[in-house]
Parts: C-alpha cells; structure tokens; sequence
C-alpha cells in the first residue's frame, strides 16, 4: 500500500509475477501510478481514477462526433479544426473566416482560399461527410470504429507517450458504446452519453490498457 504522495507513485524496475494489486488512500495520484505501471510495460485496468472522460483522446473523438450530430453549432467543429487531427491555427481560420467561409460542414468550402488551407479543409470536411455517411447507415459501434479506422485515431495515439493506455481508452469507449447500442440507443443518444462522461464529475468509468 502507497500513502498516495507524488513521490511515492514510482514503481521499483521489478518483475512482478501473476496478477497484483495496488491500493492507494486517495486517488488523485493514480494517473502516476498509471504511467510508472506502462513505463514498465505492465498491464493495468484503474478502478477509482474516474479518468476515461478528461483524455484527449475521448474528448477530440466526442468533439468530432459532435460535429455531425450538431452541424449548428460552431464550437464542436472549431475544436476538431485545431485539434491534432486537422491542427489548423488562429490564422488560417481567420483567412478562412475572411474568405467568406462558413464554421459548417454541410456548406460548400469558398472560392479563392490559399490552395494550402483549401486542400486541409477539403480533407477535414470530407472526412466528417464520409463519417456523417457511415454513422446514419450502419449501427452505432460499427459506425463509430469506421470512423476511428478512418481518422486513424487509434495508430495515432499509439504512438503517443501513454499510447498503449489512450489506445486501451478508445476501446474501452467501443466497448461502452456497444453496451449502449445493446440498450437501443441511436449514434446520437450514444454521442449524449460521451459527453455527459466528459462533462458529468459524477460519471466514473475508468482507463485502461491496450492489453
């Protein structure tokens, strides 16, 4: 048992036969004890940490989502523009605002556009009308890991430091969103959900790893 301090969060390079379990008194410092257990290539599933909802990688998959089933709204689709996947800045929005373009997907992109900027909106956007296509056709989880395959969200993570937990954490949304769907839940109604895990401090659903 770990008193929970920072710097007791660091695991001894050790291995650790069979299944263990660590407890702590609190759990405001799991995520250090998450990153020292896959620093050491050790398989984990968290129970306390309430964390799935707060990562980046849940939070620009829900943003994304959010795009399609809120084509009004400007803020989901601002969020996925200059986030990791599109990594547009203040500049090129405002060229692209001043252009006379529209913060919504379903309206055609506005003539004289750096080619640059042109060519990265043509990607983004289609890219959310090829989801649009898939998620009003197929059924919520197999709508949802197209889209992942197709952003190549997962390989993305992957790579990232902690990749095998965000990559744990993006299957662990697919296994939640075939619970739902399981339910009768539409893909919007499971996009509602998403978000309240996000936003809701109450909804506790944990992190794991990819093994």
């Amino acid at each position: 048992e770990f008193n929970g301090s920072g710097e007791d969060a660091v695991l001894p390079p050790v291995a650790l036969p069979g299944d263990f379990l660590v407890l702590t008194r609190t759990a405001g410092y799991l995520s250090h004890y998450a990153e020292a257990l896959e620093a050491r290539g050790i398989p984990f599933d968290m129970t306390g940490g309430s964390r799935l909802g707060q990562t980046d990688e849940v939070k620009a998959l829900v943003d994304f989502l959010e795009t399609i089933y809120m084509p009004d709204d400007p803020l989901p689709l601002l969020a996925y523009l200059r986030g990791d996947w599109v990594g547009l800045g203040d500049d090129d929005l405002y060229a692209f605002k001043t252009a006379g373009g529209a913060f919504d997907w379903t309206i055609p992109l506005p003539d004289g556009l750096d080619v640059a900027l042109q060519n990265t909106l043509d990607v983004a956007f289609g890219r959310i009308r090829h989801a649009a296509k898939v998620l009003n056709t197929l059924m919520p989880a197999a709508a949802i890991e197209r889209c992942l395959d197709a952003l190549g969200l997962m390989a993305f993570v992957r790579a990232l430091p902690m990749g095998a937990t965000r990559s744990g954490n993006l299957l662990r949304v697919l296994a939640l969103v075939r619970q739902w769907q399981s339910e009768g839940m539409h893909w919007g109604q499971v996009v509602t959900e998403l978000r309240a895990m996000i936003d809701d401090s109450d909804y506790k659903v944990e992190q794991m790893t990819l093994a």
